[in-house]
């Protein structure tokens, strides 16, 4: 019996030290598109000002940094409220083995959808939807949703980067 718990704890252990390589650290972003345009025409008619001096941010909402559940068919979703306005975005990630885009099927899905509710589900028509092969070490991929609110244009983005996570000694 006690052989039978040995053995359950090295191959625990063994599964947790060579079970994932790699993580995906990702953030949502929203940017008012005007705003944006009016600090980038500042900026032209001041050559050499430091951006910080001249207050770049003004219109970019940078949400915090998630990092998605990685795995076989696994789904992740994160729900945002829209910066002044009563509306919700959903970004959404998705793992999958069964991809043609990838010589071993591996691919993630990524996706954001912007409306008066949250979206529990991906495949919705109406948002951005971004594939690519994974893992990559170092790549960076993102999903960029165009979108008027009001009288607004905001750039509504979802990034996230592959990077090796650090295995347990």
């Amino acid at each position: 019996m006690k052989k039978f718990f040995l053995m359950l704890l090295i191959l625990g252990l063994s599964t947790v030290s060579f079970g994932q390589e790699f993580q995906e650290v990702c953030h949502v972003y929203v940017v008012d598109v005007k705003k944006a345009r009016q600090t980038a025409e500042k900026l032209s008619q001041q050559p050499g000002t430091p951006a910080s001096e001249t207050g770049l941010l003004p219109g970019l909402t940078v949400f915090p940094v998630f990092y998605p559940k990685i795995g076989e068919e696994e789904l992740t979703l994160r729900h945002y409220r829209f910066p002044h306005r009563r509306l919700f975005f959903t970004a959404s990630i998705f793992f999958t083995d069964e991809s043609e885009i990838s010589p071993d099927g591996n691919s993630l899905t990524m996706e954001i959808q912007v409306g008066r509710k949250k979206y529990f589900h991906s495949g919705i028509s109406g948002g951005a939807i971004t594939e690519a092969a994974w893992p990559i070490p170092s790549q960076t991929v993102r999903t960029k949703l165009f979108t008027w609110v009001g009288r607004r244009l905001y750039l509504v983005g979802l990034e996230c980067q592959c990077k090796e996570s650090r295995k347990a000694n």
